[in-house]
């Protein structure tokens, strides 16, 4: 498995990209936040607080990922992703593209979980217990470019599917039967943007998608 990289380090928090995977913390012997957590010692930096994610992407999935390592820093940096001050941009190839006229598009639904909370459920009826799951799709071409709007459970990977564009190697959505988790898809977390809480800069980072990558060596 490829390994993590800082992108950026600072008194206050850590910007990773995580590989696709790799999970970001838990009881797993090797999750983002334990490789982050032997980084920072063997720099002989050991935070009195943290590092604590102040987002999650799926295991599956590839991107960037911040770690704060205060408690005040985590608590403004959920603030700003309350806010909409995060901006996280995807990208993603499907099997099929998505039926879209124009561009940018905002594309609404309404999520929910599997009873078992493995899946997503997305429909267009504003059922009881079901959340609002919205993104805007900005193009499609070379690949599918995605803001993320909402954080819902599997969004991008159950709405695209929705929208008969399953994500490349996305065996849980793809019609595949039975459904199996898989430990790799083509969906990139790799543009972030927000704002620094400490100096008030606006920080942006971006990453290659490894998914291109291979395509180009195929």
């Amino acid at each position: 498995m490829t390994a993590p990289i800082c992108l950026y380090i600072s008194n206050d928090f850590v910007v990773v990209h995580k590989p696709a995977g790799m999970v970001m913390d838990g009881t797993f012997s090797l999750s983002v936040k334990t490789w982050l957590e032997e980084h920072l010692r063997k720099q002989s930096f050991i935070p009195k607080w943290g590092p604590y994610p102040i987002h999650y992407i799926d295991r599956a999935v590839e991107g960037i990922v911040v770690f704060a390592l205060k408690k005040r820093v985590f608590t403004q940096l959920q603030q700003q992703m309350e806010r909409g001050d995060f901006l996280k941009v995807y990208a993603a190839r499907s099997i099929n593209l998505p039926r879209i006229n124009s561009f940018p598009a905002t594309i609404n639904h309404f999520h929910s979980r599997t009873a078992d909370g493995k899946r997503a459920i997305i429909t267009e009826d504003d059922l009881p217990e079901y959340k609002t799951a919205a993104l805007e799709i900005l193009e499609i071409i070379p690949f599918i470019k995605i803001r993320l709007i909402t954080g819902r459970f599997h969004q991008i990977r159950a709405q695209l599917a929705y929208l008969n564009a399953p994500i490349v190697s996305d065996t849980m959505y793809d019609g595949t039967d039975p459904p199996v988790a898989p430990a790799k898809i083509d969906l990139c977390a790799y543009q972030l943007s927000f704002t620094n809480p400490k100096t008030n800069e606006r920080l942006e980072f971006s990453v290659n998608p490894s998914f291109l990558d291979s395509e180009q060596n195929s």
